[in-house]
């Protein structure tokens, strides 16, 4: 299970952290996540320190035949993604 960190209601947000620590379930959070702040971008912003142009597009372990990021699951589940970062440091860890 990963690490979950969550810091109290800041102006009526709520701010939550999750480290999957490259785990196989990484992509699974990747991709809700990224559909997430796709669905509802005013309300929903995400962070990460993987590389949008790395991680998200190949998948934790890097580029490998076959080898998936929430990209591209993202795009092959719902037929679009963004090509630039929706990554909002500011507004998803609220400082």
């Amino acid at each position: 299970m990963p690490a979950t960190y969550w810091t109290q209601p800041r102006n009526g947000y709520l701010s939550g952290i999750v480290k999957t620590g490259r785990q196989p379930y990484d992509l699974a959070v990747t991709a809700v996540l990224l559909r997430c702040q796709m669905l509802l971008p005013d309300v929903f912003a995400i962070a990460s320190d993987g590389a949008w142009d790395e991680e998200w597009l190949y998948g934790a372990t890097g580029p490998m035949p076959g080898g998936l990021g929430a990209r591209t699951v993202v795009a092959e589940l719902f037929g679009n993604v963004p090509t630039t970062s929706p990554f909002d440091h500011k507004r998803a860890l609220l400082r």
